[in-house]
């Protein structure tokens, strides 16, 4: 797959990915609550209430294995070595939970490494979008925290090759397979002084000729070694020095301490033959050695022929690889999500100083106002530019520039007012739109902001999931009716707040579930029935829709639906109607205009 394509397949797979992410994450929660509750149940529980349990736990982390499978797989077809590397250390270490061959005691430290590497994979996906290069070593710390649970051996942090690398020991190019016994011990009798001499010529004063000399040396050992494994040693090793003596490897600790682990591998040739060299050398080295020479932007295509006989592409250099590793863990630095906090108020303060500008009674005044709105509005421009949002941070430069001849309040035509509004209507909607939950954003109700709308649809998802308990905890064992009359009464109250903040087709829907309960209700409390069941079926598609908005996810028109049809079958009628509303950045500049606010 050529690499636009598999950058194109990436770009697109970001999304769903990351929604997957979010899925995994409430059904991780899920099955934490259900866990801990099953490990301190209520006095009074039922079997039945185990049995409810153990069910639900079960469910949430079925969940959570199809959608890490999902992850896995996606990134696997789409060849997103890093990516794949890591969402398959996910997967090993959610089967082996599900399996019951983790300990007990690991599971609780494994959930927050399951979350914390599934948060990381969308980060690790726009680096590379953007140019980072796909490699698992850039992932070395989330993968060695899951292999570590396994108790398996971990993955080197400076090592760029993916931790599944496969490959086989093939014939070197230079192997006579005809050479004799007395051939072979010529050649390694007199390779070892040749190689010391010159690797300490080149340590000495980074001759050329020197490498050259470890070049041939590497190569006549080829010819006489009959052993695949050590052979591919030798050739690779050959490839270093090569590398090497072209300035396209630099001459790093790694990269001598590989050539010295090839120098002890042929001292040991020579006194204990091939086998000798063979066990100082193993699968691991060869890993190292190959990611050495993986390191660079400009190897031969020779070497890069090399590298791919054994399933490695080039990669980067140590330096660039910290870098990018230090990247990962503030990766959500690196985006404008991440400075609409800083953004707000400057553009705020640019818009009304540039109303009281327009409005000033006196040159100091506005002076004093011109000058607030240039500093803002710059501030604002540099950090859009600090995010690579190249056409916010035009559209801010150009408000900018629209003010730059302006003298006077007698400068503010009404040409350049109305495009001064456009431009930061514009800049304001963007904002808005990544300020806050996507899918509250896109409610637009008036009158109401969407952190009041976000705080509002949290409590009631709390209180939902109290009295959904309280509902569950009483069928099975019949005690608990205070509680469940509380827990009513206050889904009484949540569904006039949600209707209050407009969301009230949500609101309506759960003050009909109570209806249904509350009809049900006797002395002795509520029995299971037809009645309940479906009150129940509403209470649980309002508690899905609410997470889903709370969650950044687009919920399910259907879920609203089918609540509606089980209150009907109880004879309850729900009815709604949608809202809209405006933007609130153009009443701050209509006042800053209107109202005269700076002491002349």
């Amino acid at each position: 797959m050529s690499n636009k394509l598999r950058i194109a397949q990436l770009t697109w797979l970001r999304a769903p990915i990351q929604k997957s992410v979010d899925t995994t994450k409430l059904q991780l929660e899920v099955f934490n609550k259900k866990s801990k509750a099953l490990a301190y149940p209520p006095l009074d529980a039922q079997p039945v209430w185990f049995e409810n349990q153990n069910k639900d736990r079960d469910a949430a982390f079925k969940n959570v294995e199809v959608e890490v499978k999902d992850i896995h797989a996606a990134l696997d077809v789409a060849e997103c070595i890093g990516g794949s590397a890591l969402a398959l250390e996910v997967k090993i270490i959610v089967t082996n939970i599900s399996d019951n061959r983790l300990p007990q005691e690991k599971i609780e430290q494994a959930l927050v490494s399951i979350m914390g590497s599934l948060l990381t994979i969308p980060k690790f996906l726009g680096m590379v979008v953007d140019g980072a290069p796909d490699s698992s070593g850039i992932l070395a710390k989330q993968i060695n925290e899951l292999r570590e649970l396994r108790g398996v051996p971990l993955l080197e942090e400076d090592n760029l090759l993916p931790p599944d690398v496969e490959f086989a020991y093939v014939e070197p190019p230079h192997r006579n397979r005809d050479a004799t016994d007395d051939e072979r011990q010529d050649v390694f009798g007199r390779s070892p002084k040749r190689f010391q001499t010159a690797f300490s010529a080149y340590m000495t004063n980074q001759n050329r000729a020197a490498v050259i000399e470890l070049r041939d040396i590497l190569r006549e050992l080829q010819v006489v070694t009959s052993d695949l494994e050590v052979g591919c040693f030798w050739w690779v090793g050959e490839c270093l020095t090569e590398a090497l003596a072209s300035g396209a490897i630099r001459a790093a600790g790694d990269t001598l301490s590989k050539i010295r682990m090839l120098s002890v591998a042929i001292q040991k040739a020579e006194s204990d033959g091939e086998e000798g060299a063979k066990a100082t050398l193993g699968v691991t080295r060869f890993k190292s050695l190959l990611s050495v020479l993986s390191m660079s932007a400009k190897l031969p295509q020779s070497i890069e022929d090399v590298l791919a006989v054994f399933n490695v592409r080039k990669s980067v250099d140590a330096t660039s690889l910290a870098e990018l590793q230090a990247r990962i863990e503030t990766a959500s630095a690196d985006s404008i999500k991440d400075v609409v906090v800083e953004l707000k108020p400057l553009l705020e303060t640019s818009m009304v100083s540039l109303g009281r500008a327009i409005t000033s009674k006196s040159p100091q005044t506005f002076d004093a106002q011109i000058a607030t709105f240039r500093t803002s509005i710059r501030q604002v421009a540099s950090v859009f530019y600090m995010v690579n949002e190249s056409e916010m941070a035009a559209v801010a430069a150009q408000s900018l520039a629209r003010v730059e001849k302006v003298a006077s309040v007698d400068g503010f035509t009404t040409e350049v007012i109305e495009k001064l509004k456009s431009d930061f209507m514009f800049l304001d909607e963007h904002i808005r739109r990544l300020d806050s939950n996507e899918s509250i954003q896109s409610l637009r109700i008036p009158g109401v902001k969407p952190d009041v709308i976000a705080s509002v649809v949290e409590q009631a998802i709390k209180e939902l999931a109290l009295t959904r308990r309280s509902i569950t905890d009483h069928l099975d064992s019949g005690t608990g009716i205070e509680d469940l009359k509380s827990g009513l009464s206050r889904l009484v109250g949540a569904s006039a707040a949600l209707t209050f903040t407009g969301l009230t087709r949500a609101g309506l829907v759960l003050n009909g579930s109570c209806q249904g309960f509350l009809s049900q209700m006797t002395e002795q409390g509520i029995k299971g029935s037809r009645a309940i069941d479906m009150s129940a079926r509403a209470l649980v598609a309002v508690e899905g829709y609410l997470s889903a908005i709370l969650a950044g996810m687009a919920p399910s028109p259907t879920l609203m639906t089918r609540a509606e049809e089980a209150l009907g079958e109880l004879n309850i009628q729900v009815e709604h109607v949608d809202v809209v509303s405006p933007s609130e950045l153009m009443e701050k500049f209509e006042a800053a205009i209107a109202t005269d606010v700076v002491d002349e």
